[in-house]
């Protein structure tokens, strides 16, 4: 069972797959990609998206954190909320955490060469 979501004034509707509980935390069904089917779960064992298809590929990305940060669709980017900074016991960890989290993020999902472009603090 999927939900469809259609967002006005986009050229097309969005398609929003209905999670369901699995051993290791939320998962879809398989969808359909073209010819291609994609399965998605959100791994809370491990921490990670991992992102499976038939075809055999597989891209796992860590979430981001901490759990007060989402993806804003209409703005394209990760927000976190300034009430949640402001009221966090370490503020500067707890920033520090949010942009240390959506840059791996970001690296993975654009296949950077993190071994280059990483500096050890």
């Amino acid at each position: 069972m999927t939900s469809q979501i259609a967002r006005t004034g986009d050229a097309a509707a969005q398609i929003w797959p209905a999670f369901y509980v699995s051993a290791r935390g939320l998962t879809t069904s398989l969808m359909h990609a073209g010819t291609t089917g994609v399965e998605i779960e959100f791994d809370r064992v491990d921490q990670v998206l991992d992102m499976r298809t038939s075809d055999g590929r597989r891209r796992q990305v860590a979430p981001v954190t901490p759990e007060a940060a989402y993806y804003d669709h209409e703005m394209g980017e990760f927000l976190l909320p300034y009430a949640a900074v402001r009221t966090a016991e370490h503020p500067d960890a707890f920033l520090l955490s949010f942009f240390q989290s959506t840059y791996e993020a970001a690296a993975e999902l654009a296949g950077w060469d993190r071994a280059a472009l990483d500096v050890a603090p």
